[in-house]
């Protein structure tokens, strides 16, 4: 059997969502939320 909605862990994943679990912010505006927002923000910029 193929199975459907495995997730896919490369590193790190499982000790990040425990953090955002013991602080409270498992559904966003959380510590991650910020660094994704800060990435993307830096990744978009135009030369």
């Amino acid at each position: 059997m193929i199975p459907f909605n495995k997730p896919y862990m490369t590193g790190r994943e499982l000790d990040y969502i425990a953090e955002a679990h013991a602080n409270g912010h498992l559904a966003g505006d959380g510590v991650f939320t910020r660094l994704c927002h800060t990435w993307l923000e830096k990744k978009n910029r135009l030369p």
